[in-house]
């Protein structure tokens, strides 16, 4: 259940953030009539369900994403539990389901992968990084470069391929 919550909250990201809307105000509401989502209407996967996919006040369809981000939250959620033996593997597996579904609900609906996700994630996993195994950080110093390297050098190699790509990755047009 905790992960089908969150990823309710997750949905919350993917409509919000690539519009510039807030994510903690005002609170759920219907995209349509933005009448407020009462808390019984809010329970993740079932109220969807219960309510035929539509907004109770206005009726509108509301899209399945809702309910496919909170279930596919929810199952990737048991399976880092299921699969990581240690405190930490779950915690980093958890964040990293964070992570990644909204960053692919996001992609996938507008085509664009969110700084503002992706940047304070990289921060984070650099910072653990360090604090968990201090002792590879000479491997991690060396992968990032190597890694926007092998990015520019792809790019320039086949740039119809990276038409698709986002403002994300490295510009490389001067580099290679």
């Amino acid at each position: 259940m905790f992960g089908a919550a969150v990823g309710s909250f997750l949905n919350v990201v993917v409509y919000r953030l690539p519009r510039g809307e807030s994510l903690v105000t005002p609170g759920s509401h219907c995209p349509s009539c933005s009448s407020a989502v009462k808390p019984y209407d809010n329970i993740p996967v079932l109220a969807w369900v219960w309510l035929r996919g539509r907004c109770r006040s206005c009726r509108m369809k509301i899209s399945a994403r809702y309910p496919l981000v909170e279930a596919l939250t929810a199952l990737l959620c048991v399976g880092v539990v299921i699969a990581r033996p240690d405190a930490v593997g779950v915690v980093l597996g958890l964040l990293t389901v964070l992570v990644c579904v909204p960053v692919a609900a996001i992609d996938i609906e507008h085509h664009l992968i969110p700084n503002r996700i992706t940047g304070p994630a990289a921060v984070l996993a650099v910072a653990l990084g360090s604090a968990l195994d201090p002792s590879g950080e000479i491997n991690r110093l060396i992968a990032g470069p190597l890694l926007v390297v092998r990015s520019c050098w792809l790019r320039s190699r086949h740039p119809r391929a990276w038409a698709w790509a986002t403002s994300s990755l490295p510009d490389c047009s001067d580099c290679c």
